[in-house]
């Protein structure tokens, strides 16, 4: 502990005019000593005086103490977080001083250690690295691993696939030496076949060269939808056919797995999902380009609900919309937007005059949607009405009470009776205009001059006046595809595929996100064009995965990969159509 002068002790000044207060050191030597009073050093030197050395003492222990709790009260200014002085006393000077000195002190002595053992603790420190080298080699690191594939149950039936080496690469490419048949590459996927899965053994022949060990072959890879994957893809293409043609829900599709006897994970089902939807948009867009190249185009929209969550806001079900086009018959693609406008609001977005941008012109056939009016005025784009829905104003009329609407809605009962007799026979496109002409023809006039008188008679607000009105104010557009063979009287066959979108709404509810709903239009994209040419979607699906998975040329590999072309090359895979007017069928 520092000492400190005499002149440091703490003194007390009385005020003027009264004496000095007593000190707080009381010294006696005896049990009758006498009272010292008076500054630090007074008292001191009094006891002195007197020869009492143990009052003496005690003012140094007293004192001592006293530097003590000033030591502890500094010590505690300093690691306080309050505002203090910065200033520093004669105290913390002094304390500071020792403190230098002492650690002078300790770095000679240490400076003078080092010197001595500079060269053993060189050694040390090689002697450890070596060491700790040693314990490595014993223990070696473990490499990362990869994630663990599932075992397939023993009971599931196993199916071998050889996928054997060609001939012709059984000699050494660098020495043409013969190959030597070396252990073969087993890998188990599991797939599906209609009624069960299996797991199919793909064994995969290996031939080396034993003579200069210079080659190694091996035979393909078998199919899968991504390489290295778990599922075949005939099990990946019956998953999207459930979801998005059967409307089952992922959960479904999982306990369906589980009765044919092995759970698949949820995130591995919306996995294969979100892989095949990527595999297929080369198709997809194939198809949009298709349709809007095509000589006539039917077009119309379904809503298609999504969960939407924006920043900052509340998760939401917002009003999406998927829009269906179909091309000349052959070829339909739906296009997603996420709100109903008619022009995408996001950058993904196709709205439906988006779509009829892309086409250069020709028919197009629509209801009368106030969307595509602005579309309408290109002098190159036609108006074709939908028959169908002229007829629901006069059904809805007649629904409501008003019997004079019986008349319009026996009209269109003949007219499309006529309009079946004459698909029905086969005719060409150029016939079938001359039998619409002398048969419908007439039975629509009748309807023009009808809805005239009604329009003039009539109460406005009324429904069978309102449905006279849409039937004269779209006449032109309705009676168009009497001029023209290659258009349908309606445009009921985008509202007949929207029965498998509204089957998959209504048991889904939505989307999950935007995305999705854009992955929804590419399956229902391919699923429909397949509905339409009799296709087998299961078989299309399985054959073409694997192949847009190897990567292609879409110049080259892709026209043999789209639905039309697929089925000339596969008619094993044919199946009833939908009762569908085809353009080149009219040849």
């Amino acid at each position: 502990m520092p000492s400190f002068p005499a002149s440091m002790a703490r003194k007390k000044t009385a005020p003027k005019g009264k004496k000095p207060a007593s000190t707080t050191a009381t010294a006696s030597a005896k049990p009758s000593s006498k009272t010292y009073s008076g500054t630090t050093t007074e008292v001191v030197a009094e006891l002195i005086d007197d020869g009492d050395k143990v009052g003496v003492l005690k003012v140094i222990e007293r004192l001592e103490l006293e530097i003590k709790k000033l030591q502890l009260d500094l010590a505690k200014a300093k690691d306080s977080r309050g505002r203090h002085s910065e200033g520093v006393t004669r105290e913390q000077l002094g304390l500071l001083f020792d403190e230098l000195a002492a650690l002078r002190e300790q770095g000679e002595r240490s400076s003078a250690r080092d010197e001595q053992d500079t060269t053993d603790d060189t050694l040390q420190r090689l002697a450890a690295l070596d060491a700790e080298a040693k314990e490595k080699a014993k223990n070696p690191p473990k490499p990362p691993s990869r994630p663990m594939r599932r075992e397939y149950s023993p009971s599931l039936l196993r199916v071998d696939n050889v996928l054997a080496v060609p001939c012709d690469q059984h000699t050494c490419p660098s020495c043409q030496q013969p190959l030597v048949q070396l252990e073969p590459e087993v890998t188990e996927v599991l797939d599906y076949k209609p009624g069960a899965l299996f797991v199919r053994r793909d064994i995969r022949e290996v031939f080396g060269c034993r003579a200069n060990d210079c080659a190694v072959v091996r035979g393909p890879l078998g199919d899968k939808v991504i390489p290295g994957g778990a599922y075949g893809s005939s099990l990946v293409a019956e998953i999207v056919i459930k979801k998005y043609r059967d409307g089952m829900s992922l959960h479904r599709v999982t306990e369906w797995l589980q009765r044919m006897g092995y759970g698949m994970p949820s995130a591995s089902l919306s996995d294969q999902v979100l892989w095949a939807t990527e595999l297929l948009t080369p198709i997809w867009r194939a198809l949009l380009d298709e349709v809007t190249r095509s000589a006539v185009m039917q077009l119309d929209g379904t809503g298609m609900p999504v969960h939407h969550k924006e920043k900052g806001k509340p998760q939401v079900v917002a009003s999406g919309t998927l829009w269906g086009a179909i091309g000349d018959g052959r070829a339909a693609v739906y296009t997603y937007a996420s709100t109903a406008h008619k022009r995408g609001q996001r950058e993904p977005d196709i709205g439906p005059e988006d779509i009829l941008a892309m086409r250069a012109g020709g028919f197009v056939v629509v209801d009368a949607d106030n969307k595509f009016d602005a579309s309408f005025k290109r002098s190159d784009l036609f108006e074709c009405g939908c028959a169908m829905h002229s007829r629901r104003y006069f059904v809805k009329a007649l629904d409501a009470g008003n019997q004079r609407a019986v008349h319009p809605v026996a009209a269109f009962k003949k007219i499309y009776y006529l309009e079946g007799v004459s698909l029905e026979a086969g005719l060409s496109a150029e016939d079938l205009v001359l039998a619409r002409d002398a048969t419908q023809r007439p039975v629509w006039e009748g309807l023009r001059v009808w809805c005239t008188s009604v329009m003039e008679h009539g109460p406005p607000s009324s429904l069978l006046v309102v449905a006279a009105r849409y039937l004269l104010k779209h006449y032109d557009a309705l009676t168009r595809y009497l001029s023209d063979g290659r258009i349908p009287i309606d445009n009921g066959l985008t509202e007949r595929l929207f029965r498998r979108i509204a089957i998959v709404r209504k048991n889904a509810l939505f989307v999950g996100s935007h995305d999705g709903g854009r992955r929804a239009a590419v399956i229902f994209s391919i699923l429909a064009t397949c509905e339409l040419l009799g296709i087998n979607p299961a078989m299309y699906l399985a054959d073409i995965l694997p192949t847009l998975a190897r990567g292609l040329s879409i110049e080259v590999d892709l026209p043999p990969l789209m639905p039309a072309a697929w089925i000339d090359a596969h008619p094993e895979a044919r199946v009833p159509r939908m009762n569908v007017q085809l353009v080149t069928e009219f040849a």
